[in-house]
């Protein structure tokens, strides 16, 4: 039995065997070398997909370190309060103690005082690098300036 095709069925069917072969030989060419094509063409939807795997990489990064300097300064900004409650606790005992003690043995308590609102200041004026924790957006200035020219 006798086949008759056209000449377009012919050429169609030398296309199909042609492109078959290009994928057998790509293939062959991709197991020896073990890269995936020999030209950029070849990697083109690859490509877009690695840069944009990339980005998504570099935007989980910068948002770890971000959370990392936020836990960071929450941990410094607990620090510092938790340090102004203990100066306040032991004042509130300075207190307590000092009603019980007649009324000219205050000096232990003026001292205390003194040396306390130096500590709560250096508190509030706690820093993380270039940045004061505790002023708000003003971040460029100390919580508490105690410069008598201000």
């Amino acid at each position: 039995m006798t086949r008759v095709g056209t000449f377009a069925q012919q050429q169609l069917l030398m296309y199909h065997t042609m492109r078959t072969q290009e994928r057998l030989f790509d293939g062959s060419i991709q197991l020896a070398s073990g890269q995936k094509s020999q030209s950029y063409a070849g990697i083109s939807q690859d490509v877009t997909r690695l840069i944009a795997v990339e980005t998504a990489q570099a935007r989980a990064t910068q948002y770890q370190r971000n959370v990392q300097i936020a836990q960071r300064r929450i941990d410094l900004t607990d620090t510092n309060l938790n340090g102004i409650e203990q100066i306040a606790r032991q004042l509130r005992g300075f207190l307590e103690d000092s009603a019980d003690q007649p009324a000219g043995n205050y000096t232990n308590l003026l001292t205390f005082v003194r040396n306390a609102r130096a500590l709560v200041i250096d508190h509030l004026n706690a820093r993380d690098g270039d940045r004061y924790l505790m002023s708000g957006n003003r971040v460029d200035q100390p919580t508490v300036n105690t410069d008598p020219s201000v």
